[in-house]
């Protein structure tokens, strides 16, 4: 049997993405309440985020250097790939028959969910147009 000092040093050794995969069926199996769910939300560290701010601002004035332009472009890359994982983890929480066990989308299930909530929003339109 492993201590909880080795367990934690174990988690931490752990990718960052199975190690937030491990906090977040920790924290569901530990839950009451089946409605709960956590979704852990992905920053730029605050220096990375303090420098994002202060380039994003050069550019307002349109100050930037040549440097400042490649930094600023790399941060805000940066910052756009975070929302999009985000925004994912999102996805992920609210609709999981969409991700197959390694966590990505599985486009068929995803166009058909797609479509039915096209065809939902189509009824809805209709009925209201027909309301009127």
């Amino acid at each position: 049997m492993m201590t909880q000092k080795q367990v934690l040093d174990a988690v931490r050794r752990l990718p960052p993405d199975q190690r937030q995969q491990l906090g977040e069926q920790i924290i569901r199996q530990s839950t009451k309440s089946p409605s709960f769910t956590l979704v852990a939300i992905k920053r730029l560290p605050q220096k990375k985020q303090r420098r994002l701010d202060f380039l994003a601002d050069k550019n307002t004035e349109g100050s930037l250097n040549v440097a400042e332009r490649a930094e600023l472009n790399r941060l805000v890359a940066e910052a756009r790939q975070l929302a999009l994982e985000n925004a994912q983890a999102l996805v992920r929480a609210q609709r999981p028959e969409l991700f197959g066990v390694s966590g990505k989308p599985l486009k068929g299930r995803v166009r058909e969910a797609l479509r039915t909530k096209a065809q939902a929003e189509e009824t809805v339109r209709i009925s209201h147009n027909d309301g009127k």
